[in-house]
C-alpha cells in the first residue's frame, strides 16, 4: 500500500485478499453516501473469514476523511458470551428452587436468585467465588464439602438427598438436593451442578405423623407423664418456627399450676413459674385457666396481664405468649402454651 493509491485501487486489493465485506462498486457507493454528510459514523463489517471489523469514519472540513478499521472479533465473541450468560442468568432466576454451579474447589460460579436471597446476598453476582463456609456453620459446610468431594472424585451423582439448612434469616428448612458432576468437551470433571427443592412441608408432615405414633406408643406403654408431655412439646415445636412450647398442670387444689413439660424454655424460668397461682391477672397461662378461655398476649412487656411478672420473664427475652386451657376427661383443667 503506497501513498497515492485511489480508494478504488485500495478496495480492489482488499477484495482480492478477502478483507472487504462487499465488492468494490458496492463499497464505493457506501463511501459516497457516508462522505456526503459531515456527521461521524461508526459501523461493524463482518468479513467472510469470520472476523468483525469496526469502522470509525470522521469527515474533515476540506471534504476528506479519516477512517480507522479495528479488528473487534475477540470483543464481539466476549460480548456474545456475556449476552448468553445474562440470558442464562435470567432463565435460572425464574426457577423457584435453588440452582447453582460450582468449580472443583466448591466455589460458586453460577447461582440463581432464590439461592442468593436465602443466603443473604442482594445480587447473584455476590455469590460468585463464595463457598459453603461463607454461608453455613462450619460443621454443616464441612458436611456439604465432603459430599461434593465424593461426587467430584467418583463422577457419580447424588440424587434427592434430604438435607437440613438454616438460611440467612435463621429459618431452618429441609431441601431435597441433587448434585451431578459437570464435564467439559474432553469428558473431564470441571465442577458440579446442583439443584435443591424445598421439602419442608412434606418433612414436617412426616415428622408429625411419626411423632403422633410415638406419643401414642408411649401412652400405651404407660410412660411417665413428664416424658409424654416433653415429647408432645417437641413435636409441636417441630411444626412451627420461633416458638417454645410448654404444658402446665393444674394442681389438686385447683388454684396452682405445676410444671408439666417445657423442653426448650430456660430451666430457671420454668422453676420460677412452677406453683404459680391462677387469677385474673397472672400472665397468660394463669389468666387462661382462671377465665377458662384462650389468652393471647402479643407484647409481654406492655400487656397489663404480665405487669406483676415482667421481672420474671424479662431476663430470658420472651416477648409474647398465647395460652389456652384444656379439659381432661375428668374435667380438670390443664394449660398449654
Amino acid at each position: 500500500m503506497q501513498p497515492g493509491l485511489t480508494l478504488r485501487e485500495i478496495v480492489e486489493r482488499r477484495v482480492a485478499v478477502g478483507t472487504s465485506a462487499t465488492d468494490a462498486d458496492a463499497y464505493l457507493a457506501l463511501a459516497r453516501s457516508i462522505n456526503s454528510g459531515m456527521a461521524p459514523r461508526v459501523w461493524t463489517a463482518n468479513l467472510a473469514d469470520g472476523r468483525a471489523i469496526q469502522v470509525c469514519h470522521q469527515p474533515m472540513p476540506d471534504g476528506s476523511w479519516v477512517a480507522t478499521h479495528e479488528d473487534i472479533t475477540a470483543l464481539a465473541a466476549n460480548q456474545q458470551i456475556v449476552d448468553e450468560r445474562i440470558s442464562l442468568q435470567t432463565l435460572i432466576d425464574w426457577v423457584p428452587d435453588y440452582l447453582w454451579v460450582k468449580d472443583t474447589e466448591s466455589r460458586f460460579v453460577v447461582a440463581n436468585r432464590a439461592l442468593a436471597v436465602d443466603s443473604g446476598r442482594e445480587k447473584t453476582s455476590d455469590m460468585i467465588g463464595l463457598t459453603d463456609f461463607d454461608l453455613h456453620a462450619p460443621e454443616l459446610a464441612r458436611k456439604f464439602r465432603a459430599i461434593e468431594e465424593i461426587v467430584l472424585r467418583s463422577g457419580q451423582p447424588m440424587i434427592d438427598k434430604e438435607e437440613f439448612i438454616v438460611d440467612a434469616s435463621g429459618a431452618g428448612k429441609w431441601v431435597s438436593s441433587t448434585k451431578v458432576p459437570l464435564r467439559n468437551a474432553r469428558d473431564e470433571i470441571i465442577g458440579l451442578v446442583g439443584i435443591a427443592h424445598d421439602v419442608t412441608a412434606r418433612k414436617q408432615a412426616d415428622i408429625l405423623r411419626d411423632g403422633q405414633a410415638h406419643i401414642l406408643e408411649m401412652i400405651a406403654m404407660s410412660a411417665l407423664l413428664e416424658d409424654v408431655l416433653d415429647r408432645l412439646m417437641r413435636l409441636v415445636e417441630s411444626q412451627l418456627t420461633g416458638i417454645f412450647g410448654s404444658v402446665l398442670l393444674l394442681d389438686k387444689d385447683g388454684s396452682h399450676l405445676r410444671h408439666g413439660g417445657a423442653p426448650s424454655l430456660a430451666k430457671d424460668y420454668t422453676t420460677a413459674v412452677d406453683g404459680i397461682a391462677i387469677g385474673p391477672k397472672v400472665g397468660s397461662c394463669g389468666t387462661a385457666v382462671y377465665r377458662r378461655e384462650p389468652v393471647i398476649v402479643s407484647d409481654i412487656m406492655q400487656d397489663p396481664l404480665w405487669e406483676d411478672y415482667r421481672h420474671v420473664v424479662a431476663p430470658f427475652g420472651y416477648r409474647s405468649c398465647w395460652s389456652t386451657p384444656i379439659l381432661s376427661h375428668q374435667v380438670s383443667l390443664r394449660c398449654i402454651r
